[in-house]
């Protein structure tokens, strides 16, 4: 059904000016990368009576899945929005003059975003 919306163009016009709008809004990569930190925080918090319940060192989380995860997300995060955009350009086959309008602001390549200090 979506693929038949997609080829009426006042719907993919809709759709792409959304996604444009949730990219620079809340699905921009300030707000991914608050939430997964968000996330992290919470997850940091419980392992304390984690370690107790099950005896699993909290050390590992901190140092293995923490670390990676957050690192992972945070350079993610730097081009998440470009790569977005970028694959909507392939997948709707838009022209430059209608990427530039929706996405053309959002750079290709990012600033490094500094560690968070804990």
């Amino acid at each position: 059904m979506i693929a038949l919306l997609l080829k009426n163009e006042n719907f993919r016009a809709l759709y792409l000016r959304r996604m444009s709008e949730y990219l620079h809004g809340p699905l921009s990569d300030e707000n991914f990368l608050a939430t997964v930190e968000a996330i992290a925080a919470e997850i940091r918090a419980e392992m304390p009576r984690d370690y107790q319940r099950w005896r699993h060192n909290p050390v590992f989380w901190q140092q293995e899945n923490d670390t990676y995860i957050v690192r992972s997300t945070r350079n993610l995060a730097g081009r998440r929005d470009w790569l977005l955009a970028a694959s909507a350009k392939h997948v709707f086959q838009m022209t430059d003059e209608e990427w530039e309008a929706l996405f053309g602001d959002i750079p290709e390549e990012a600033a490094p975003i500094p560690e968070k200090k804990e």
